[in-house]
């Protein structure tokens, strides 16, 4: 019985863990969406954070086990109102390079180039 109630504590320990560091991504990840619509003379509308689709950043997913930053689909309003839909990357993976990723970069991919065909690694 003991061994069971360990076990089930440590699940617990770990499923707060990584819900806490998810959280924190995300807040971070938004403040940064945040400060790169301020900008370049945008505000922010919606955000969603991407499961498996994430759209032009999929190219790279083959290392599952490397970090890969948050995905979002957003919503830009300019400042004429209109809206502007993107994808946006929050942070760089593995650059490849022995240089250690930045964790502070914004990536924006519109929707008209992503249609086009484009992808990026990240």
């Amino acid at each position: 019985m003991g061994d069971s109630v360990t076990c089930i504590i440590m699940a617990i320990l770990l499923l707060t863990v990584v819900i806490t560091y998810m959280s924190n991504k995300d807040r971070h990840s938004r403040q940064m969406l945040n400060k790169w619509a301020k900008e370049n003379g945008y505000q922010l509308g919606d955000v969603t954070m991407c499961g498996f689709d994430r759209g032009p950043f999929d190219e790279g997913r083959r290392h599952m086990w490397n970090y890969k930053p948050l995905a979002y689909k957003i919503v830009l309003v300019d400042q004429e109102g209109r809206e502007h839909s993107a994808w946006a990357a929050c942070g760089e993976g593995r650059t490849g390079s022995g240089l250690p990723p930045d964790h502070n970069l914004v990536i924006v991919v519109w929707d008209e180039e992503y249609r086009n065909g484009y992808f990026r690694r990240i």
